[in-house]
Formats: structure tokens, sequence, C-alpha cells
């Protein structure tokens, strides 16, 4: 290489290698802060109505991120410059699919799956402007704010509700919720015993329509007979029906005639 030509790349080679130097080596350099499990002594549910959330610079035409309705169980946070956001991960929807919202970052040591979340603030409640991007399975750390978005006019104000209580406290509520739903299903029982009850001298008259749903098919037929002693009747299986709309299905069962407890069959009109 001659000196002249040596003049003239030098300064374009020296810039080039401040510029290099000046570039992440991974998307370490994006920092801000660390994400981490929710203290195992502590749970912590947030609420949500729903939202679309709109992305600023959107992958594909009709992109959008989904922070799904209801409660959901907090399992990581993130802790930023002293504060935590409860992280509530995204559901990417497009024309095309509608996925858990994950991409793939070059790392240093390796490619590192991570996961896209709205994140909320433990303290004021308020929706952050940015996903909050965290590995699943990393073999490099990635927590960085990442991609921005807007929430549609019609869906403000975004109002969320976080409750966090110690684990006793949370299976004290979970036990209660569990004794009420039991005594529902006692009082359930108890109620459909009354009708049964009720409904049984209907049953056993000879002729009376009867039907039944078992594994999603619907049977109808007609008591035959009744054994006063056995507490039975006999039933004349003779129509299928759809339980969905409770119509009868063009073919015909072959007819049947069984033994059964009333209590297992209704009073029907067809």
């Amino acid at each position: 290489m001659t000196t002249l030509m040596w003049r003239r790349i030098a300064p374009g080679l020296v810039l080039l290698s401040l510029v290099l130097g000046m570039l992440p080596a991974s998307g370490l350099a994006k920092e801000r802060g660390r994400t981490v499990p929710v203290d195992p002594s502590i749970e912590m549910e947030i609420t949500s109505d729903g939202l679309t959330l709109r992305p600023a610079n959107p992958l594909r035409t009709g992109e959008f991120w989904i922070v799904p309705a209801g409660t959901h169980r907090v399992a990581r946070e993130a802790q930023i410059d002293g504060r935590r956001y409860a992280l509530i991960p995204l559901i990417l929807e497009n024309k095309a699919e509608r996925r858990p919202f994950y991409a793939y970052v070059r790392g240093y040591r390796c490619d590192t799956r991570v996961r896209h979340y709205a994140a909320v603030d433990v303290e004021t409640f308020e929706l952050q402007p940015k996903t909050w991007l965290a590995s699943d399975e990393p073999c490099d750390s990635v927590d960085y704010w990442d991609k921005g978005f807007r929430v549609p006019e019609q869906q403000q104000p975004v109002k969320f509700t976080i409750r966090q209580q110690s684990v006793a406290e949370a299976n004290a509520r979970r036990a209660l919720a569990g004794r009420q739903a039991q005594e529902a299903q006692l009082e359930q029982k108890r109620v459909k015993a009354r009708a049964n009850a009720e409904s049984a001298p209907a049953k056993r008259q000879i002729g009376a329509s009867l039907c039944t749903v078992r594994h999603g098919l619907g049977y109808a037929g007609y008591t035959e007979q009744a054994n006063e002693q056995t507490g039975r009747i006999r039933i004349r299986i003779v129509r299928n029906f759809n339980p969905a709309n409770g119509q009868f299905l063009l073919q015909r069962p072959l007819e049947e005639s069984v033994w059964e407890h009333p209590d297992n069959w209704n009073l029907c009109d067809f």
C-alpha cells in the first residue's frame, strides 16, 4: 500500500474504530434495572379490565399487544431506581396469529429468548409507556425498557388494582373461598334433592316423558314400569337429541329398556 493511499484511508479507519468502540457488545448496554421473582413471602395480584395496546412502530399491519382482562398472579417484578413495577406478560395479536409476545435477542454468550411485559408501578398503579423486556431462560441477562405504545382513547383512563398480601393471608383467603365453594355445592345438592323428591311421583307414572344427558349426548324415553321395592323405574329409550339446542337427531338409536333411579332422569316435554 502506497503512502498516499494510507493517508487517504487512515482517517476513515480511525473514525470507524471509534464508532465500533462505542457500540454495545450485547443488549446488556440497554440495562436500566433488573427483573426479579416476587418475594416468596408476598403474594401479589393485579386486576385489569383488559387493554389493547397499539405499538408505536408495529412490525406488521394490524398488530396489537393485549393485556388480558381479569386477575393475574404476578410472578415477576422489575426494580428500577428504587421503584417496583408489577409485570404482566403481553399477548401479541395480528391478522396471522395470537401468541405470547416474545422475541430473541443476540447476547454475548448466546441468543436469549425474551418476553415483553406491561409494567405497572406498584405504588401509583400507573401503566408505563414502554414494554419491559426480560429473559425467559437467560444465559445473558436482559432487563430494559424496549418498545413504545399508546392506549386508545376509548380505553382511557387506564385502571389497575394491585393487591399484596402475605402468603399466610393468601392461604387463609383461599381456604375461605374453598369452604364457600364447598357450601355452595352442598346447597346445590340439597336443592336438587328437594326437586327430585318433588318430581319422583310424576316420573314413576307409566308413560311419563323423561330425558337425560350423558357424555355430551341426550337420551329421551318414557316410563314403562316402576318397582316400588327398589324405587327404580324401567325407561324405554327411543330418541337421541342434541343437548345444545334440544333438537332430536335424525338417526334413531336402537330402542332399549333400562332400570334406573328416577333421580338420574328429568321430566321433559317432547
